[in-house]
Parts: C-alpha cells; structure tokens; sequence
C-alpha cells in the first residue's frame, strides 16, 4: 500500500483520460512545463480543443486540483481505506491474491461504514495491489448530513520502472438530503502513457542530502 500511496506523480509525465457526462477528455501532464501545474487538454472526443476551449476547461480544472488539496484527502490513500486486520483471504494461486477486507472512509458516520464492502486483489509475484473495489451494501449517511443511497469505487494499478502507479479510477454514487437528489457522479479515470521525467533521488543522495 505504501509503494502506492508515496508514488510522486509530479515527476511523470502522463495522459489522464476523463469519461463524465457522456463526454471524453484527454489531459496531458508535463512536469517540465510550469503553467497550470503541467496540465494540458489535448482531446475533447477525439477533436483537438481550441485555444478557448483549452483555456476555459483548465481554469476550472486547476480550481477544482486545488481545492481536492485543501480538503486533504488522507482518508482516500490505501493505508487508511485498508485495514490489513480487516483482511479475509478468499483465494489465492502462485501469482495472485483475492481478499475481502471492511473499508474505512471516514467521511460517512460510524454506523454508515458497516454497510461498506471492499476487496482486493494482490500481484504475489510483484508484491503490489493491482485492484481494489468498494460498494455501499446499504445507503450511507455522511458527518455532512448528505445520504448517499448507492456507492461504488473501483481502482485499479499498474507497473512501471518498477513504481505502482494508477491504471483506472472508477466512480459511482448520488448524494440526496432530505430526499432529494442534489448531485450524482458516474465517472471514469483512465491514466496511460507513462514516462517517468524526473526520478526520486537514490538512497545514497537522500543520505549526502541529509548532511
């Protein structure tokens, strides 16, 4: 789990593919281009964007990564979603693992996070998770006072030069209060085109670096 949740995303260069409200995206991630933290839209359903298109989506691109930041989003990295003592093996062959485990997203009320269920897949091999996926067995009541009747999160990871890095991001939920729906979100996330541009300094350069 730490070899994902401490991978430096800021040193690759990647495309994110964005599929939200029958729409597909294409943003590109350059490190060494300093505007709009690297990003770039490159596709809007396969149609290169014009400069205003370009421009208007990035400005609410960039609001919404800055305020993902502010809301620190610790509760959402695999060593606070798993819980290793929550683990029940299911199966398991010479290269892969299959667990349940009982997810923990503190967002929602203690008595809400018992209808969540979680399992896991683990490379044997490569020592990684390769997937995971969440889902509400029952609606879900958040501290925010929202009800969320139905929700479903899939992650999947895939290696490169020898990090864990993310392959898809799938999300599925609604929010209602006091019965009414007030949003809903049916997304998908897919990060390809790796190229790593600036690698984490070594063991021996951490250590002069320390002097």
């Amino acid at each position: 789990m730490l070899m994902i949740d401490e991978v430096e995303l800021h040193r690759w260069s990647f495309d994110r593919e964005l599929i939200s409200d029958d729409q597909t995206r294409v943003i590109h991630h350059e490190p060494r281009q300093h505007h709009y933290n690297g990003w770039s839209l490159i596709a809007v359903d396969g149609v290169t964007p014009t400069i205003d298109e370009q421009w208007a989506f990035l400005q609410n691109f960039e609001s919404a990564q800055q305020q993902t930041e502010q809301r620190n989003l610790v509760e959402n990295r695999l060593t606070r979603l798993i819980q290793p003592a929550t683990l029940v093996l299911v199966a398991q062959t010479e290269s892969a693992a299959h667990y349940r485990f009982k997810p923990t997203l503190q967002s929602f009320l203690a008595e809400s996070q018992r209808h969540l269920e979680g399992e896991l897949w683990f490379d044997v091999k490569h020592q990684h998770i390769y997937r995971v996926m969440i889902k509400s067995a029952a609606p879900l009541e958040s501290k925010a006072g929202v009800t969320f009747p139905y929700f479903n999160l899939e992650l999947s990871f895939v290696r490169e030069k020898g990090f864990v890095l993310p392959e898809l991001v799938k999300m599925r939920f609604g929010g209602q209060v006091n019965g009414l729906n007030v949003f809903a979100q049916n997304t998908v996330q897919h990060y390809k085109n790796y190229h790593l541009v600036f690698p984490p300094p070594s063991y021996a350069e951490r250590q002069e670096n320390a002097k």
